[in-house]
């Protein structure tokens, strides 16, 4: 039962975090790829690109959805320079996972 109450009481402050980031100038956004959701910060350009082409201003709530979100484009990367490794591409796949 203790553990139930952290788990509402996180919910309810991370809930209470990105409705203040979102009235900063934030923009909630959802993956349609891994279905992650969250909260893309006001200092982030591309919040504020969001907002300009929406015509939607601060403090008003601002939503997106994504194609895919910077975890999928990593992961891909990632699944990319695995399947480069296995095909013997080393020296490309190395120089790849340096970036």
């Amino acid at each position: 039962m203790k553990e139930l109450r952290l788990h509402r009481k996180k919910c309810r402050d991370e809930r209470a975090e990105h409705a203040a980031l979102v009235a900063a100038g934030g923009v909630h956004f959802r993956c349609r790829t891994c279905k992650a959701e969250g909260v893309i910060r006001p200092d982030v350009e591309l919040a504020k690109q969001v907002r300009r082409a929406l015509k939607i201003e601060a403090p008003e709530p601002c939503a997106v959805e994504m194609e895919t979100c910077p975890a999928c484009d990593e992961q891909e990367k990632e699944s990319d320079i695995d399947k480069r490794q296995s095909n013997g591409d080393d020296a490309d796949a190395a120089k790849e996972a340096t970036r």
